[in-house]
């Protein structure tokens, strides 16, 4: 179940049930011509959703930044930074 498409009513009984809150999380960054710049955030949605599939849990909007500390190269690539 998606956080954002819930109504508030299954929203409270999510919480009521003890249900956890599923944060995919992840930096848009270069990692190379072989990959898109949203590696780390796919993989942690597929991974949310492959949970959220075997138990009942429940899937937050997906952070897509975070800080990169530039490790592969800077904006000129890509790669979105923000400070902690």
């Amino acid at each position: 179940m998606y956080l954002r498409e819930m109504r508030p009513g299954p929203m409270r009984l999510a919480i009521e049930e003890g249900q956890p809150l599923l944060v995919p999380a992840g930096c848009v960054e270069f990692h190379g011509d072989h990959l898109p710049l949203g590696t780390d955030t796919l993989f942690a949605e597929a991974i949310c959703a492959r949970l959220a599939a075997e138990l009942p849990a429940v899937v937050a909007p997906t952070v897509d930044y975070g800080p990169t500390g530039y490790a592969l190269s800077g904006p000129d690539r890509g790669t979105l930074d923000v400070r902690g």
